[in-house]
């Protein structure tokens, strides 16, 4: 029986952020888990990455990284959104220039 079996879901209110296990969390499509690497530095103990990232070095798929806490990858992770709806936005605002 896994971790996630006996470890009931709870949500934190208002943020969207939802504990699996002591070590695992979602984040709507995110997935964020610890896992210290073997050195002093506790900065990049937490990880995150999306659903949807691949890993393959040249699809320069930035859905990916670490932090020192839970907090420190929502930090991450909004900042990646924010820049993907800006280049959303960038796009859509060529596309209608192009029709025009």
């Amino acid at each position: 029986m896994s971790d996630t079996e006996n470890t009931p879901e709870v949500t934190h209110p208002g943020s969207g952020l939802k504990k699996v296990s002591e070590i695992i969390y979602r984040f709507g499509a995110w997935h964020i888990y610890f896992e210290p690497p073997p050195i002093p530095c506790r900065n990049s103990d937490w990880h995150f990455y999306h659903e949807d990232y691949d890993g393959a070095p040249d699809a320069n798929d930035g859905r990916a990284g670490h932090a020192e806490s839970v907090d420190g990858c929502l930090r991450e992770i909004r900042e990646i959104e924010e820049w993907e709806e800006a280049a959303q936005a960038i796009t859509r605002a060529r596309q209608i220039g192009e029709q025009s």
